[in-house]
């Protein structure tokens, strides 16, 4: 009789631990998709950045050329 009481015992165990199992994959796959949004969220700011950069390095070339020329002419046309 108490090898019987030990067995469900024992059931009663494996199927609390089978629904913890169940939960943690639920949980796990939970961040698992946050993760993936992050990602897509970096991915998605780096390409901004890099847009960013290339606007402020062309401005800051056409700047620089640009007072170049002018720094030449007007003093070309002084001397």
């Amino acid at each position: 009789m108490e090898a019987r009481i030990n067995i469900a015992q024992l059931q009663a165990k494996v199927e609390a631990q089978g629904r913890e199992i169940g939960e943690l994959k639920a949980m796990v796959q939970a961040m698992a998709e946050q993760l993936n949004q992050v990602a897509g969220t970096l991915t998605e700011a780096r390409g901004g950045w890099r847009a960013l950069m290339l606007l402020g390095g062309a401005g800051a070339a056409f700047g620089g050329a640009f007072t170049w020329i002018l720094e030449h002419l007007l003093r070309g046309g002084v001397k």
